[in-house]
């Protein structure tokens, strides 16, 4: 501000005041101003500080007290010439709660060693040489407790704290909340930042975290000036609201990391780039609202959840893409789950996430294209929440992996050839944490040559709780895999009737965790012959054969997991079978004095990886009398008068008939 005015003449006139008693706007027209400098001749400021616009930032330079109309608070920033400037202007009522900064020199430190746990407070008390008020810049040495680090936030007008020296279990809690402290050194054995221990030191712009690995809810919160991008690597768990407001640039988190909860980082106005890593596999609600500058986000695959708003008011995010792992979305009518500036969703997921028609809340329909894979396309016109999007494409990305862990449908064309011709691997699993099955119905004649197709699966007596098979209903022409394997967990110490279409190498067979396991094949030619114990165990170098049934038990401290990798030869693919199958049964003759019912039994297995109706066998093959094991008894059936589903990969007995007339079933 200038000292003299011109009048008229060559005559100026001295300026000694800045302002008027009626407080008139000075900032109306300067709309961009944040900081004046006040000349040293001034003996007056006749405004209302609240009327100065952007302005929070005044450097005097005069070093005794000018008088002020009204009372500064802590939020404005006042420069004087040096320490002694300071104390004048410290000990005037109207300016002692401005936050003052020196134009030359430092604020001096005062040491104090506590020699006492639970002494700190005592010894300022008890102190000549400093008191409450004219601590600026602290350092703190000797054993603390809970206690005396929760004091130092009553120091008035703290600046600094350097906690380097100091010994104590842990921070406590609201260690330092709402105090104007602009920097905190802590030891390096500090680890984690409990909850609301710096939540609105809204001044803090710098604290070293070299060590810590947990901050908890709140820590953070609304330190406006904190940019705590160099220390969220480090971070492998957050607390919800841990970092909401502060002035955090970059969010590129820990591989240890598993979620970014509940407004973690909301209202991060400076954050423009954030990279989740494949450990997350939760993002919670409004985990990044209100980040009016984030431009980049990279999600990589391992995401399985997002809640509601998460990127809700990002008005400068104009793409988003979607890892092929998600699995659900948890939304709400009350929150815009994206902002109306993104104009691109990349959704990788091959099995639509479970969502909602809340899944649109806060998009521009009209300028949002969502892209997804080709083969998908008509699951998701047809999936609650994605079927509210106007304009839907082609991914043109190669799919690398799809996982179907619920029901779905996959329309495979001839221009898919892209996206699939990386020999994905096809995934069929059960969900234990949501408790989603796989049911994967595919059609359409393109090709998908898979490179693995897995089927992890559980398997329990029938009936039961605990069993959840996958399935796969095919009708698509051209579907195949290099390598087939089933991965089912057994419940322990029952007898499964189990069966595969593709041939098994018994030396291939893994179980995990040392499980023990036993697998018999039934002896029908000693049946025939009158002979009793007829199941056998199946030799450590045999096969189990397609479309053959096996019993397998387990013993073990839990339910067993058991590998069974199909051999690579023209079986290996029958798991694709898309027309009628043709299971052979074997005859096997009595004795002349034999009794009838001793006569060609034949222990089979359901051909397809699905549930099948019995119902639909050839009108001849569901005459015949079946008898399925129910976990704890045989079970007797006719087909054509008994409602009998075979379950995937569900071994059964069927005799064959005398007259030699049916010589196998036809699974149609």
């Amino acid at each position: 501000l200038p000292k003299t005015t011109p009048i008229g003449n060559g005559e100026v006139a001295h300026i000694s005041g800045l302002g008027t008693s009626l407080y008139s706007n000075m900032c109306e027209n300067a709309p961009n101003l944040t900081t004046l400098t006040v000349p040293d001749n001034y003996s007056s400021i006749s405004i209302s500080w609240m009327d100065m616009g952007k302005v929070s930032c005044y450097h005097m330079l005069n070093s005794s007290p000018v008088w002020a109309a009204e009372s500064l608070w802590d939020s404005i920033t006042i420069y004087v010439p040096n320490y002694e400037a300071y104390q004048n202007y410290s000990k005037e009522e109207k300016w002692k709660n401005a936050d003052f900064e020196l134009e030359s020199g430092e604020f001096p430190v005062t040491e104090i060693e506590v020699g006492t746990p639970g002494e700190f407070a005592q010894q300022i008390v008890e102190s000549d040489e400093y008191d409450w008020d004219n601590i600026l810049r602290l350092k703190v040495t000797g054993e603390l407790n809970a206690g005396d680090l929760l004091n130092i936030k009553n120091i008035t007008y703290l600046k600094e704290v350097d906690l380097s020296g100091a010994t104590f279990d842990e921070l406590p809690e609201r260690f330092l909340e709402n105090s104007c402290v602009k920097k905190v050194t802590l030891p390096d054995f500090v680890t984690k930042v409990p909850a609301d221990a710096f939540q609105f030191c809204y001044k803090l712009s710098e604290v070293n975290l070299n060590n810590v690995k947990y901050v908890d809810p709140n820590a953070f919160e609304g330190c406006y000036n904190l940019d705590l991008s160099e220390y969220i690597p480090n971070f492998i768990s957050i607390g919800t609201i841990a970092f909401a407001g502060t002035a955090t640039a970059e969010a590129i988190f820990s591989e240890e990391l598993k979620e970014i909860p509940y407004e973690a980082f909301r209202d991060c106005h400076s954050l423009k780039k954030v990279l989740i890593p494949e450990s997350v596999t939760r993002l919670g609600s409004r985990a990044f609202s209100g980040c009016s500058s984030l431009e980049e986000v990279d999600i990589k695959e391992g995401l399985t959840e997002m809640e509601c708003g998460v990127f809700a008011s990002c008005p400068s995010l104009n793409e988003l893409s979607l890892p092929s792992t998600l699995q659900r979305f948890y939304l709400s009518y009350y929150d815009n789950n994206f902002t109306t500036a993104i104009k691109t969703i990349k959704c990788k997921a091959s099995v639509p996430p479970i969502a909602d028609d809340y899944l649109v809340n806060g998009l521009d329909l009209n300028n949002v294209i969502l892209y997804v894979p080709s083969f998908a396309i008509e699951a998701y016109r047809n999936a609650p929440g994605w079927t509210r999007f106007y304009i839907m494409k082609n991914l043109q990305e190669p799919v690398s992996k799809i996982v179907v862990n619920r029901p779905t449908v996959m329309n495979l064309q001839s221009d898919d050839a892209f996206a699939l011709e990386s020999n994905p691997l096809l995934l069929l699993e059960y969900d234990r944490n949501t408790g989603s099955v796989g049911q994967l119905e595919a059609k359409g004649d393109g090709t998908l040559s898979a490179s693995n197709f897995e089927l992890i699966q559980e398997m329990g007596s029938r009936d039961y709780w605990n069993d959840h098979r996958v399935s796969l209903v095919n009708d698509a022409e051209n579907m195949r895999a290099n390598e087939v394997r089933n991965t089912i967990t057994f419940e322990k110490d029952r007898w499964h009737f189990i069966s595969f279409p593709y041939d098994v190498n018994v030396a291939d067979i893994q179980a995990l965790d040392n499980a023990d396991f036993i697998v018999r094949y039934y002896d029908s030619e000693s049946r025939a012959a009158g002979n009793t114990g007829n199941w056998k165990n199946v030799a450590a170098d045999g096969t189990l054969k397609a479309y053959q049934g096996y019993i397998l038990q387990t013993s073990n401290y839990n339910d067993a997991v058991i590998k069974f990798p199909a051999i690579d030869n023209t079986n290996k693919n029958n798991i694709f079978a898309h027309e009628a199958v043709s299971v052979p049964l074997n005859e096997y003759q009595i004795s002349a004095d034999g009794f009838a019912h001793n006569y060609s039994w034949n222990l089979i297995g359901n051909p397809y990886p699905c549930y099948y109706d019995m119902s639909i066998l050839d009108d001849a093959s569901k005459k015949l009398p079946i008898v399925i094991w129910r976990g704890d008894d045989y079970q007797g059936y006719r087909p054509i008068d008994d409602d009998v589903v075979l379950r995937p990969n569900e071994s059964f007995f069927m005799q064959r008939p005398t007259s030699g007339e049916i010589t196998a079933i036809e699974f149609v």
